[in-house]
């Protein structure tokens, strides 16, 4: 087990997927040869014994965000991700972590359930995307309490974050790899035609959602007048 002392913690989980890249580049390479192995004990070693130097407060990670953040549009999201539902994903989001903003009482996020976002296959953009989701969620759960988990996993057949609220609770664990488990206490964004009441009763997130629409609306913009909307 290995720490990171930060500095600044909001800022450092946004762009922990861009920090921690390496990192998990490096442990997807030697997990797949421990795996394609027909003796895994050296491949096991090597897993052991790897390092990986980062640097949580290097500038880079913030210019290269920014970068993502004023050249792409929600089209272009939509095309990262290989599909139409951004809109419907961002502003889903948004009318769940408000629960955290109004306590924890009920909220669906509080009561072990996880959020599972979706990612790029490429990994370059899965980072970058993974960033963009983390930087909505920050807000809300610096006065919260709550211990963020992050994952970068596979639901389905597709790349995807998982965001837990409980730190390392089982459930959340489990649920990553028991898909019955994961119905329980996973929320995912596959289904979101539950948020059409809710944003047809509040008028900013009609507003919200109105930008949203349009897809060459940066996602320097969207997340602006989505932390404007919710926080």
């Amino acid at each position: 087990m290995s720490a990171i002392e930060v500095g600044d913690p909001p800022g450092f989980a946004a762009l922990s997927p861009l920090v921690l890249a390496p990192l998990w580049n490096t442990l997807d390479v030697l997990a797949a040869e421990v795996l394609g192995a027909c003796d895994p004990e050296p491949a096991l070693q090597a897993l052991a014994a790897a390092t990986v130097d980062l640097d949580p407060g290097a500038a880079e990670h913030q210019i290269l965000f920014t970068d993502f953040l004023d050249r792409q549009t929600i089209a272009g999201l939509e095309a990262l991700l290989g599909r139409t539902q951004v809109r419907r994903t961002i502003l889903a989001l948004g009318l769940l972590l408000r629960q955290l903003r109004r306590g924890c009482a009920g909220a669906t996020i509080c009561t072990g359930k996880s959020l599972v976002l979706p990612l790029p296959a490429a990994s370059r953009a899965r980072y970058l995307v993974a960033a963009f989701w983390l930087d909505l969620v920050t807000p809300f759960v610096q006065q919260a309490d709550v211990e963020l988990a992050l994952f970068l996993a596979d639901s389905g057949d597709r790349p995807a974050l998982v965001i837990g609220f409980a730190g390392a609770a089982p459930e959340t664990l489990q649920a990553i790899i028991d898909p019955e488990c994961a119905m329980e206490h996973q929320v995912g964004f596959d289904n979101t035609a539950w948020i059409d009441v809710p944003v047809a009763s509040d008028a900013a997130v009609q507003t919200l959602s109105a930008y949203l629409d349009q897809g060459q609306l940066s996602l320097r913009s969207a997340r602006e007048l989505f932390h404007e909307t919710f926080v």
